[in-house]
């Protein structure tokens, strides 16, 4: 695969998805924070993730497997099933005054699929966020109401309870939410205050008017909003707007080569005992951040079970390089193209990735340099940040002038277009991570955080070997595995390393 000489024109499928009003125009573009794909389009988004697969004759098929080890619980649940549970759960909503375009604080898949029924915009927060963290999103998002459930669970003997620590975010937050809706665990249940305004779910329900009919809307109207960590203390709330469904059919289709009847295992704390569920559930495609996989390596060195973008000998492990910004993957491997180790794959269709130096020139092959995306981005991208535009504009494009979207990463274009990472080739290392620091003499020098037992001299002598002198290593840190700064779904904050060389904060 080259790169494409016209990535504007290479991303979008033949067919759109089933939508309310087609698009006459795919693409509106002035200014970064002004993006638009398919302006005049419209589209029902419960409907293309749920009805639509009801109507096709696939409403028996398992569309969720909802698998607890913790609870020991394990419940399938059928495309007909989820579509009667979203309808619920929106006549909740409805009834609880949520309208179209009002935040919910939502952390459950089924208030997610009720929010997109309704045309509301789900805010995704973690079960059992520190009552500080979850208050700064009350604050952002200023939903009207919360869902959540009376406690979690994690490990086989630890209950978090969840209701004190909304309780206490609400009681920080300046923005006061009308409704708190609780779900009530068997584990812990919790004892409601109707003067906090706290709804039991299983009453609601019971009263409730399902909402037969989803909103269909526009396409640039926010579908979501999850909030990414800032280097400042203060998350960033990236919003996701409904055109991100074409990029998100492509990938799955395209990317995962995911197709009816193909199971996809998506995981995030993985924990010990998922090591098995992939076998159990006759996974076809497995999407890991590298901290599970590993888990899953110790648990079942073999992994007999997978097939195409599977970690089973002789097969490879499939790599790929995105962000929560970007919504899918930037670069990475179709299926049947070669896998080169140590790299994160080729640009992607709509994703135009560049390498270039600090005054935003390109850098040929080999050269390190700051990875960027040449505008206008895809519609899986970010939109903007939910009100901050100002934010969007200083995080994302004020470095190169507008001409790019900086992705804040650090790396290497080689001549086959792979962006390579010769580092994690290095036996005894399990993770690394490259960043930019200032250097008076050469501009900038790169330096390698690394998780594992490999020596300095042997990380900088294979990056000379296989990137080039050009990229030769200033420094190699040794960093141990629970020191490295991740995000809740495992991802490396790699603009944490860049901000304490720096020496300054990023937004």
């Amino acid at each position: 695969m080259q790169k494409p000489a016209s990535p504007s024109r290479l991303f979008w499928p033949a067919q759109p998805l089933p939508a309310a009003a087609p698009p006459g125009s795919w693409r509106s573009f002035s200014v970064p924070a002004a993006r638009k794909n398919f302006p005049d389009g419209e589209i029902c988004a419960s409907y293309n993730l749920v009805t639509r697969h009801v109507l096709a004759g696939r409403g028996e098929n398992t569309a969720v497997i909802w698998d607890s080890p913790v609870a020991g619980e394990q419940r399938r649940i059928s495309y007909v099933a989820l579509q009667g549970e979203m309808e619920v759960m929106a006549g909740v909503l409805r009834g609880l005054g949520v309208q179209k375009g009002e935040r919910v604080l939502v952390y459950t898949v089924i208030a997610m699929l009720a929010c997109t029924h309704l045309g509301a915009v789900h805010v995704v927060a973690f079960g059992g966020f520190a009552p500080k963290e979850c208050a700064k999103r009350i604050d952002a998002a200023k939903p009207g109401v919360i869902v959540t459930a009376s406690c979690g669970l994690e490990g086989m003997k630890r209950k978090i309870p969840y209701l004190p620590l909304i309780r206490e975010a609400v009681g920080l937050s300046t923005h006061k939410p009308r409704w708190t809706v609780v779900r009530q665990r068997i584990q812990m249940p919790a004892v409601l205050d109707p003067r906090r305004n706290e709804r039991e779910w299983k009453e609601l329900v019971e009263t409730v008017v399902p909402v037969k009919e989803g909103h269909s809307l526009r396409a640039a109207d926010p579908h979501y909003i999850l909030h990414t960590s800032g280097t400042t203390g203060v998350p960033k709330g990236v919003v996701r707007p409904l055109s991100h469904l074409v990029g998100l059919s492509y990938t799955t289709h395209s990317i995962f080569d995911f197709h009816p009847g193909a199971t996809l295992l998506c995981a995030s704390d993985i924990g010990w005992v998922v090591g098995h569920s992939y076998i159990e559930y006759h996974v076809t495609a497995l999407y890991v951040a590298p901290s599970a996989l590993r888990a899953i390596l110790h648990s079942d060195p073999t992994l007999s079970g997978m097939r195409q973008h599977n970690l089973a000998s002789p097969r490879s492990v499939v790599d790929n390089w995105w962000s929560t910004e970007a919504g899918s993957s930037m670069t990475g491997l179709l299926p049947g193209q070669q896998v080169k180790p140590g790299s994160a794959g080729m640009p992607l269709p709509g994703w135009d990735v560049r390498v270039v130096d600090d005054d935003g020139y390109q850098l040929p092959p080999g050269e390190q340099g700051n990875i960027v995306v040449a505008l206008p981005l895809p519609p899986t991208a970010l939109s903007g940040l939910w009100v901050e535009k100002e934010r969007f504009w200083n995080s994302y494009f004020n470095r190169f002038g507008g001409r790019y979207f900086d992705t804040g990463d650090v790396g290497v274009m080689d001549s086959e277009g792979y962006l390579t990472g010769a580092i994690i080739a290095v036996p005894g290392v399990t993770e690394a991570v490259v960043v930019g620091m200032k250097d008076r003499v050469k501009g900038e020098v790169p330096v390698a955080f690394v998780v594992g037992d490999a020596a300095e001299e042997e990380v900088k002598a294979a990056v000379r070997r296989e990137v080039g002198a050009i990229a030769s290593l200033w420094a190699v840190v040794t960093v141990p595995e629970e020191a490295v700064p991740r995000t809740r779904s495992g991802k490396v904050q790699r603009r944490w390393f860049r901000s304490v060389l720096e020496g300054f904060r990023m937004g």
